[in-house]
């Protein structure tokens, strides 16, 4: 089966081979190139059976860390206070999601450190790219473990420009790397035109002394300004 176009016959696997080159680009476009995960957190699924008992938000956090054999990075901000309400069986990640929602941070682990802060600390950053473009960055920040596909991240092709939202630790892990990449592309081009041969000077103020001569020990040298003279 065929299509046709004004005139013109398209096979239809060419057709739906650009429907597909469309709908990938649209994927890329939105940000959502990367395709490494994110490192996964410890033993995710594993059931938590720390028994929570009163004790600050904090607190419960950092026993939460010691226990998985990471670091914690805690923002100001995170306050409450945990109790026996907390239900029983949930798995490690579980637990933390619970937390999360029921004092309102957001959390995010970059393979070594959990970093922990308030929704309300969440910014955005726009950054203006010259050597490279979304789609690097993107492929970078996967590359380095650091992609987190919980926040948003978005960029423009043309105008290349890159917008990152997230929690402070995340949006400075994210301006690190682009001005990292940044410095890392931008290279000097020397351009150069016409022969590789000597050139030939037209000017005689600016001809250099020139050595002439037959035997040994009779060079005459003989200058611009003689040259001129006669």
């Amino acid at each position: 089966m065929n299509i046709w176009q004004k005139g013109t016959q398209v096979p239809k696997h060419s057709v739906q081979m650009a429907l597909a080159g469309l709908v990938l680009a649209g994927a890329i476009v939105t940000g959502r190139a990367a395709s490494v995960s994110p490192p996964p957190l410890p033993g995710a699924d594993i059931p938590y059976s720390y028994v929570t008992v009163d004790q600050e938000l904090t607190e419960a956090i950092r026993f939460f860390a010691l226990n998985l054999g990471i670091a914690a990075d805690i923002a100001p901000g995170i306050l409450g206070r945990t109790g026996a309400d907390i239900p029983s069986g949930l798995s490690r990640r579980a637990y933390l999601d619970h937390l999360a929602a029921a004092f309102r941070f957001v959390w995010y682990f970059d393979g070594t450190t959990l970093h922990v802060a308030p929704t309300s600390s969440v910014q955005t950053e726009v950054f203006s790219l010259e050597n490279n473009d979304g789609m690097r960055i993107l492929s970078a920040l996967s590359r380095l473990g650091l992609y987190q596909p919980k926040f948003r991240h978005s960029y423009d092709l043309k105008g290349k420009v890159f917008l990152v939202s997230g929690p402070p630790s995340y949006v400075s892990d994210v301006k690190k790397t682009v001005e990292a990449l940044e410095k890392a592309n931008k290279t000097l081009v020397t351009v150069l035109r016409g022969s590789v041969e000597d050139p030939i000077l037209h000017s005689l103020a600016r001809t250099p002394d020139v050595s002439t001569g037959g035997a040994a020990g009779d060079g005459v040298a003989l200058s611009a300004e003689a040259e001129t003279s006669e």
